[in-house]
């Protein structure tokens, strides 16, 4: 992440305070680091899966009682009908906690849908803030989205299509159509026809069975590559092909014609997909440079393109295409 700060902010300043926790000291406003990280311009900071601001910073044995103290100083700014979340990195959490409700008033404490985020982080330091949960990247706690595990899942890949959706802000079309690439065992198809569309999956092997006679479920045996030029198209594709990085994206690129358009041809359709990176050294300079070429490949097919590392990704990187590059 820390080539990615310094290629978006290179007057900023980036320090390590803990292991999977950044320090960026800048002297642009807040919003403004927090728009270039999530991309407001460009690809943003891809690996990059929450931020705050730190208004009041403490040593690092500071009592508690100055904690509370500096969490309450913050929640006195909120407006009374705010609702809110606090998220806190520290051993003494519950008391934390505690001290923001006696401030901001419990009852507009919402863990699922919040205005505002406090942070309060220990790491070198105590850092506590406040910020709008739509500038914070996620408004879960260090961005780590959990999901309830089904009797019905197929497979663990399903919680990377339910997050990229939530992520990106995106809705499926209501009875549309979706094209699943390399889609055994089907756990995207089946996230897919629980949204009520109608689902192609492409694949030599076996789905699991029990989507086998699904109405809305037409099985292709074939590879990404064969099923090309037969292909209709789709109001969505999605794409977690276990292959390399440069090949999942040279496919999706040669899919991008594929993606539905009105009769104004302008772009509709949506493209999900995951680029499956080298396991070690996934924030090393070799490693973000196949990424941007990657996003680069993409950047020639569709208008918009969208990337981030999810929480379920491990050593993957999720990326959203909107629009054929044609309709732009």
């Amino acid at each position: 992440m820390s080539l990615e700060i310094r290629r978006l902010m290179p007057d900023g300043r980036l320090t390590w305070a803990a292991d999977g926790l950044a320090r960026i000291e800048s002297d642009r406003p807040f919003e403004e680091v927090a728009s270039k990280v999530a991309g407001g311009t460009g690809h943003g900071c891809i690996f990059a899966r929450q931020i705050a601001p730190a208004q009041v910073v403490l040593p690092d044995d500071a009592s508690l009682a100055e904690v509370c103290e500096a969490v309450q100083t913050v929640c006195a700014r909120m407006p009374a009908d705010a609702r809110w979340n606090i998220h806190v990195r520290d051993s003494e959490k519950r008391a934390v906690e505690t001290a923001a409700e006696a401030v901001a008033g419990a009852d507009g404490r919402s863990r699922s849908d919040p205005e505002l985020i406090v942070s309060v982080v220990h790491a070198d330091a105590y850092y506590v803030g406040m910020a709008h949960a739509a500038t914070t990247l996620s408004t879960w706690p260090g961005g780590e989205r959990r999901f309830r595990k089904e009797e019905a899942r197929i497979s663990r890949s399903e919680f990377k299509l339910l997050e990229a959706l939530e992520v990106f802000g995106l809705t499926l079309p209501q009875r549309g159509t979706a094209l699943d690439l390399g889609a055994a065992p089907g756990g995207w198809t089946r996230i897919l026809l629980e949204h009520g569309l109608d689902v192609t999956a492409a694949d030599p092997g076996n789905l699991d069975a029990r989507l086998k006679g699904h109405p809305r479920l037409r099985h292709v045996r074939a590879t990404a590559e064969r099923f090309l030029q037969e292909a209709p198209v789709f109001d969505l594709i999605v794409n977690d092909m276990r292959m390399s990085a440069e090949q999942s994206a040279r496919i999706m690129a040669s899919y991008a014609y594929k993606i539905k358009m009105d009769q104004d041809r302008q772009g509709t359709g949506v493209g999900i997909m995951t680029l499956k990176l080298p396991e070690r050294g996934i924030t090393s300079r070799a490693t973000l440079e196949l990424t941007y070429r990657c996003l680069d490949m993409l950047g020639g097919a569709f208008a918009r393109i969208r990337a981030r590392q999810l929480f379920h990704n491990r050593s993957e990187v999720t990326v959203v295409m909107e629009a054929p590059a044609a309709c732009a």
